[in-house]
């Protein structure tokens, strides 16, 4: 199974028709297709094997956040928003509430992450400071998911890091393949 990753498009719709020329059998996005939900037009565009799971500039509503996705024999949690932020933008929660909806869940030797928010300390710095979940951190050290993908800090865009020995991805609006 070819799994498309990509993130943080933000109302590019050039970006997404290059991203949708890949083949491709399920497109997870990552959060932020809009800016503040304005370009809603896009999602007219996706397919029908798409995961959405909402930025911060999307409404909660819009996509999948906080449960867990059976993919094939694989699991995806996903995990939308962000942390507060000084912009005020649509969909912002505060740690604890990653916290409480991680405390429910647990990681096979199958599961995958999706976070629009990083984990604290990993692909999350923005000037000098990390923005990233300490809630999140704490899961994956403690789960040891297969793999974690991110968005949300631009300036990570296409990198991978790891934590723990977990790989973590930010696709950005480029995205990625993977080969499940």
């Amino acid at each position: 199974m070819r799994v498309l990753i990509a993130a943080d498009i933000h109302g590019d719709r050039e970006a997404l028709l290059e991203l949708l020329r890949r083949e491709f059998d399920i497109f997870v996005i990552v959060g932020d297709l809009t800016n503040r939900y304005r370009e809603r037009e896009l999602f007219k565009l996706l397919p029908e094997a798409t995961i959405f799971i909402p930025g911060n500039n999307e409404p909660p509503e819009a996509g999948v956040h906080g449960c867990v996705k059976e993919v094939g024999e694989y699991e995806f949690i996903c995990l939308g928003g962000s942390l507060p932020t000084p912009f005020n933008t649509l969909f912002e929660i505060p740690d604890a509430e990653y916290g409480r909806i991680l405390s429910g869940m647990h990681a096979g030797r199958k599961t995958i992450v999706f976070s629009h928010c990083p984990p604290y300390g990993v692909l999350d710095r923005v000037g000098s400071k990390n923005i990233g979940s300490h809630a999140l951190r704490e899961f994956i050290e403690r789960e040891k998911p297969l793999a974690v993908f991110v968005a949300h800090v631009h300036e990570h865009a296409g990198e991978l890091a790891f934590l723990d020995g977990i790989p973590v991805f930010n696709p950005g609006k480029k995205g990625l393949i993977l080969e499940l």
